[in-house]
């Protein structure tokens, strides 16, 4: 079934409330902590914002807010997200550390 109908209001409350705020939180607060890690430049933030915060927040939340497979799909997006953000962030630090320094020329 892709769609059932609300039954009434009771069905709009989320079916976890902690993850529904963490979701709302994250998306909130991780801009702030971003820009005052990087000395608060706003196209930094606006960046975090757009690309990070909003949608691991969003998908934190729905987790929160749905049930079943639908909140396992949220939960399993936003963690495969995280997983391949700390791929490429790990491997760029990884790839940097491990290159050896080019030759020095007098």
């Amino acid at each position: 079934m892709v769609w059932r109908a609300p039954r009434g209001w009771a069905s709009l409350i989320p079916s976890r409330p902690g993850l529904a705020a963490l979701g709302v939180a994250a998306g909130l607060l991780l801009p702030v902590v971003w820009s005052a890690a990087h000395d608060n430049r706003i196209t930094v933030s606006a960046g975090m914002i757009v690309m990070y915060a909003l949608p691991w927040g969003a998908g934190v939340a729905a987790m929160g807010w749905l049930r079943g497979r639908t909140a396992l799909a949220a939960g399993t997006a936003v963690a495969a997200c995280l997983v391949l953000y700390a791929v490429v962030v790990l491997g760029d630090n990884v790839l940097a550390y491990l290159t050896p320094a080019p030759p020095e020329s007098d």
